[in-house]
C-alpha cells in the first residue's frame, strides 16, 4: 500500500478517532486522569482503562478536592483491586498508579508538569521515563497524545503491525505477532477417580505477548515514521508531521475498530460504546 491510498474518508475518521481521546481542558486533574488512563490501557483494552477512570470520578465525595482524590494512593489501590474484580484490570496487584501520584505530589506546581508533557518532545519524554515508574516510551507518548501532544507516536503492536503490512516497514515479526508465555497452571476443581480418589481438574492459563522494541529501536521507527508520513500535506501540521494523526490512522486500521463485532467508539455508533474519560470535573 501507497501513502497516496489512504482515502481522505480515513484521515477525516482518524481525527474524530484522535479529538476522543484528547482532554476537554489542559490542566492537573485531566492531566493526571489521561496518565491513569493512559497506564491502564498497557495491554489492555481502552474501554477498562476508561471505566478505571470513570470509578475514580465516582468514588469521589462531594466535599473533597478531586485532585486530592485522585493523588490518594488508598484510593487508587481500591478503585484498582475493585475494577480487578469488575472488569478483570490488570496489574492492579503491582499499584502502578502510585508512582505518578507521588510525581505529582511532589511538584511545587503539578500544572507545570501538564504543560510541559503537552509540548514534549523526545527529551522531555526520555526525562519521564527516566524518573516514572510503570511508563515507558509509548506509554508516555499515549499521554502526550491525551493531553492534545503532536509531537511523539504512540507505537503499539497495531501501529507495528500496519507499519509492516500495509507500508513494508522493515519491522521484525516478532513485534506485531503474538506469542504465548508458559502456562501457568491453575487448579479449577476437583472429581472422583475410578477408585474414588480425589482427581484434580487443571488449567493452564497462556498469556498473550508481543515483546516491545528498545529505546533506540522504538525512535529509529518514530522517526522513520515522521520522514514517511511528511511526504502527504494531509499529515502536517504547523509545517510539521501531525504524528498524532499518524498513530491514531494507523491504530485504528490495525486494531479493526471498524469491525462490527468491535466494540466502537462513543459518537461513531452510539448505541454500542462506551465513554471516554475525559471532560471537566
Amino acid at each position: 500500500m501507497k501513502i497516496q491510498n489512504i482515502t481522505d474518508i480515513e484521515i477525516e475518521e482518524a481525527k474524530r478517532v484522535m479529538q476522543k481521546h484528547v482532554v476537554a481542558e489542559l490542566n492537573c486533574k485531566t492531566g493526571l486522569e489521561a496518565l491513569y488512563f493512559c497506564i491502564a490501557s498497557q495491554a489492555t483494552p481502552w474501554e477498562k482503562a476508561s471505566r478505571f477512570v470513570d470509578s475514580l470520578r465516582a468514588s469521589c465525595p462531594e466535599n473533597k478536592d478531586y485532585f486530592a482524590h485522585l493523588t490518594d494512593k488508598e484510593v487508587l489501590k481500591r478503585e484498582s483491586k475493585n475494577n480487578q474484580k469488575k472488569i478483570r484490570l490488570r496489574f492492579h496487584h503491582q499499584e502502578r498508579f502510585a508512582p505518578s501520584a507521588d510525581y505529582f505530589l511532589a511538584s511545587v506546581n503539578p500544572q507545570e508538569i501538564v504543560n510541559e508533557v503537552f509540548l514534549a518532545n523526545y527529551q522531555t519524554r526520555e526525562k519521564y521515563v527516566e524518573q516514572l515508574n510503570f511508563v515507558d516510551y509509548k506509554t508516555f507518548s499515549f499521554w502526550h497524545l491525551c493531553l492534545g501532544g503532536k509531537n511523539l507516536a504512540t507505537i503499539d503492536v497495531h501501529v507495528r503491525r500496519r507499519l509492516a503490512t500495509d507500508f513494508k516497514f522493515d519491522i521484525p515479526e516478532k513485534y506485531y505477532t503474538v506469542e504465548r508465555r508458559p502456562g501457568k497452571i491453575k487448579l479449577i476443581s476437583s472429581h472422583a477417580g475410578l477408585f474414588e480418589e480425589e482427581c484434580p481438574i487443571i488449567k493452564i492459563k497462556k498469556q498473550q505477548v508481543t515483546p516491545q522494541p528498545n529505546k533506540t529501536e522504538y525512535t529509529k521507527l518514530e522517526n522513520q515514521m515522521r520522514d514517511y508520513f511528511s511526504q502527504d500535506p494531509r499529515f502536517l501540521y504547523e509545517g510539521k508531521t501531525d504524528m498524532a494523526l499518524v498513530t491514531t490512522l494507523l491504530w485504528w486500521r490495525g486494531a479493526r475498530r471498524t469491525d462490527p463485532n468491535q466494540t466502537l467508539l462513543q459518537g461513531y455508533n452510539d448505541q454500542h460504546s462506551d465513554p471516554l474519560p475525559y471532560g471537566n470535573k
